[in-house]
């Protein structure tokens, strides 16, 4: 958000800056001649390499003898638990060529927030655009897959011929969460695509950022306490305590 935090504060929050991806410290620059449309291409690489890796690596060991075949199920599983602990993370670069923040010099126009160098709908940026929708659409497609997990999910698990390989294919929406409320992983993503989004809503007025970002976080803490979703009361507990600082941080900027 475009607040003016404490310095003590700004350097809590600059200690998440992994969320963004951030691939600083692999020196990309060095392969892509400092070109930040070639560093945000390579960061957009390396999310389709997490996510497509292991379908890939099912699908090369069906050429190999049986013993050696990875099972579908249990692929689908990892591949979905990784997209649902990444999605916050994968969004938020999807989102980053549309952060663009009005230069102090009115003559510069705006310029990207994670490339200040870089003039917004000029040359490069309009490449870093096209990037960042295919990475948001295949976010987007994560995200109808799964909200089509949970409206099925108590249909499979009756269903005695499929039960097996699709609860174990599936067990990544539901294994963390009480069975009454199997659907809050979907819950959470769509809190995670609107905190990745608040950036790109009027970047140069906090204002509306805040206010934004306020209204989710109440929405989410509210859900919280009457779902009172995980297995575990600890996990419970750190949620709870976790949601009403960040909540407490938002209503006190």
């Amino acid at each position: 958000l475009a607040i003016p935090w404490p310095k003590g504060v700004k350097q809590a929050l600059d200690s998440t800056e992994f969320v963004k991806f951030d691939l600083s410290g692999l020196q990309i620059g060095c392969m892509v001649g400092q070109s930040a449309l070639g560093d945000y291409l390579i960061k957009s690489i390396f999310i389709v390499l997490i996510v497509l890796f292991l379908p890939i690596c099912c699908g090369i060991s069906r050429l190999l003898p049986q013993k050696y075949n990875m099972s579908g199920a249990v692929t689908l599983h990892v591949c979905g638990t990784i997209l649902t602990v990444l999605f916050l993370s994968f969004t938020t670069v999807g989102f980053s060529p549309f952060v663009c923040l009005q230069h102090p010099a009115s003559e510069a126009g705006s310029t990207m927030a994670m490339y200040p160098h870089v003039e917004c709908w000029q040359g490069e940026h309009l490449g870093m655009v096209i990037i960042g929708l295919i990475v948001l659409l295949s976010q987007i497609l994560s995200l109808c897959f799964i909200a089509y997990a949970c409206f099925m999910l108590p249909r499979y698990s009756v269903n005695a011929q499929k039960r097996e390989d699709m609860m174990v294919s599936v067990k990544f929406v539901y294994g963390n969460y009480r069975a009454d409320v199997w659907f809050y992983s979907f819950l959470m993503l769509c809190r995670n695509l609107v905190t990745a989004f608040v950036p790109a809503i009027a970047p140069n007025n906090p204002g509306i950022q805040l206010a934004i970002m306020t209204q989710s976080l109440i929405c989410s803490f509210g859900l919280h306490c009457y779902l009172w979703p995980w297995h575990m009361p600890l996990c419970n507990a750190m949620d709870f305590v976790s949601l009403s600082c960040v909540l407490s941080l938002a209503v006190l900027a």
